[in-house]
């Protein structure tokens, strides 16, 4: 195998390891969601809420799953019925109804991190001590500069807590 490091050659061997990862990872997501007797587009909101960290508009969770105002509300309707979600009005315009994780929500996508993350560890930990050396050392460079940012990606993810946290999860993978 070349050592080129081009594009198109890099490109073939992330996705591939992407895929398998994300393969790997797509049998505990579903049994994550089937627990929780929720569609794609409830697990979805409770994830975008989770990752904002504070209270959205209506509005605004419709524009991040996609949906209509009216398909939104009733997604919201169902997760304030489950207790997943709390709602309320906003506090300088009573027409917007702001949404935000409740107790029961933050425990659900709690409950899927966690068995994401156990997951991720499990394929790590069939590495060889090697390799996983290898990938924590290629991967932590990439992780402290600024070349995943996204507009999807809250800035506590990009930031070095994360990057520590990742160190920390494969120096331990490692042993």
């Amino acid at each position: 195998m070349s050592q080129s490091g081009g594009v198109e050659e890099t490109f073939r061997t992330v996705h591939e390891f992407l895929t398998r990862l994300s393969c790997a990872l797509d049998a505990d997501a579903m049994d994550d969601l089937i627990e929780t007797d929720l569609g794609f587009t409830h697990y979805k909101a409770l994830l975008i809420l989770n990752r904002h960290g504070n209270a959205l508009s209506v509005n605004e969770l419709a524009d991040e799953l996609h949906l209509s105002l009216a398909a939104a509300g009733r997604a919201v309707d169902k997760l304030v019925g489950l207790s997943m979600v709390s709602r309320r009005e906003d506090e300088h315009d009573r027409r917007i109804k702001r949404v935000s994780l409740a107790e029961g929500g933050e425990k659900a996508v709690a409950l899927s991190i966690r068995r994401r993350e156990d997951s991720v560890r499990d394929v790590i930990a069939k590495l060889p001590s090697d390799m996983r050396a290898d990938l924590n050392s290629a991967l932590l460079p990439i992780l402290a500069g600024d070349y995943l940012s996204t507009p999807m990606c809250s800035d506590n993810v990009r930031t070095g807590s994360a990057t520590q946290g990742l160190a920390a999860a494969t120096s331990a993978a490692t042993r």
